[in-house]
């Protein structure tokens, strides 16, 4: 299954979408604005580290599905330099998306 995560283009749809005419769509407004803050700030963290998760792997791989595919059928296992580059990437992504996780400020 193919995913594709939210991109500025979608959130500011969503922004122009929400009349904010009480306080639950006031905070999602806020929070989504949030969002496209973190990531305006953010995204070349995140650009680097999945150049360094793809950088790592035995096989060339063009996409995160590709690396689930790869890692399925086992032409990818994991190492200490894959691990520590998912790891990154991972943070680097709740970095944008949610920096008050608990697993983000403990590795942070």
């Amino acid at each position: 299954m193919t995913t594709r995560r939210p991109d500025r283009a979608d959130i500011e749809a969503a922004l122009a979408q929400i009349a904010a005419v009480s306080e639950y769509d006031l905070k999602i407004k806020a929070h989504l604005e949030a969002v496209l803050s973190r990531e305006a700030v953010a995204t070349d963290a995140l650009n680097t580290a999945e150049r360094q998760l793809f950088s790592v792997l035995p096989v060339a791989v063009s996409s995160e599905d590709a690396l689930a595919k790869a890692i399925r059928e086992g032409a990818v296992t994991a190492s200490a330099k894959l691990v520590a580059a998912l790891r990154e990437q991972a943070l680097a992504r709740l970095a944008i998306d949610n920096p008050a996780y608990s697993s983000y400020r403990k590795y942070r």
